[in-house]
C-alpha cells in the first residue's frame, strides 16, 4: 500500500532527463494556468499531514476537465464544502453504477498521472483536487464489451463513506484507468 509523503523543496532529487522535461512541463502548465494561491490545495504554512483527513461529508464530487499541457484530461474533481482544511493523498476507491443502478462489471486500474510519487495534499475550505478518470475506446463498431456509467462512488483513504458522483461516460472492455489525486488551481462550475 502506498503511504501518503509530503514534498520537501529542500532536498534535492535526481531525475532523467524525460522525467524532468515532464515535470518542468507540468510546472509551466500549473504555473500558466493560475497556481493556486495561499487559500489552494497544498499552499499552506503547516503541512498537510497535520490536518485531519478528508471525509465524504466535507467534498462534494463532479466531472470536471483539467486543461492541461493544451489538451482535455477528464477527470473527477473534489471540493471541500466544509469550514475547516483536510488532507488528501493517493488514490480513492472506486464502484461505478449503470443507469439501472447494478454496479457496472468495470475494473478500475491506478495509472500514475505525470509522477509516480503519492503525496498528501492540505485541501482549504473551496480549494478541489482532482483525479484523473477515463474507460478504453471500442475495438470496433459493433463492440459489445462497451457499457455505460451514470454513477460514480468516490471512497477516499480513511473514510468508509462514498462521495456519489453523477457522470455520462463509459467504457469498453471491462476496465478503466484512473490516477492519484491531484491539486486544483481553479475550477468554474
Amino acid at each position: 500500500m502506498d503511504s501518503p509523503r509530503t514534498t520537501n523543496p529542500s532536498r534535492a532529487r535526481r531525475c532523467s532527463a524525460s522525467l524532468c522535461r515532464a515535470q518542468l512541463a507540468v510546472a509551466t502548465a500549473l504555473t500558466l494556468l493560475g497556481a493556486p494561491a495561499a487559500s489552494g490545495a497544498s499552499q499552506l504554512q503547516q503541512p498537510p499531514t497535520s490536518y485531519p483527513l478528508c471525509t465524504a461529508a466535507a467534498l462534494d464530487g463532479f466531472p470536471w476537465t483539467h486543461p492541461a499541457f493544451g489538451k482535455s484530461i477528464p477527470g473527477i474533481a473534489l471540493r471541500n464544502m466544509s469550514l475547516s482544511t483536510c488532507r488528501v493523498a493517493g488514490y480513492p476507491e472506486l464502484r461505478a453504477y449503470l443507469a439501472t443502478g447494478r454496479v457496472a462489471p468495470i475494473r478500475f486500474e491506478r495509472q500514475p498521472f505525470i509522477d509516480k510519487r503519492i503525496y498528501a495534499y492540505s485541501v482549504t475550505p473551496g480549494a478541489a483536487v482532482f483525479f484523473t478518470f477515463y474507460g478504453r475506446a471500442p475495438s470496433g463498431e459493433f463492440d459489445r464489451s462497451c457499457v455505460g456509467i451514470t454513477q460514480l462512488d468516490v471512497v477516499l483513504p480513511g473514510d468508509p463513506h462514498a462521495i456519489d458522483v453523477t457522470i455520462s461516460t463509459g467504457t469498453c472492455g471491462g476496465r478503466m484507468s484512473y490516477s492519484q489525486m491531484f491539486p486544483v488551481s481553479e475550477l468554474t462550475r
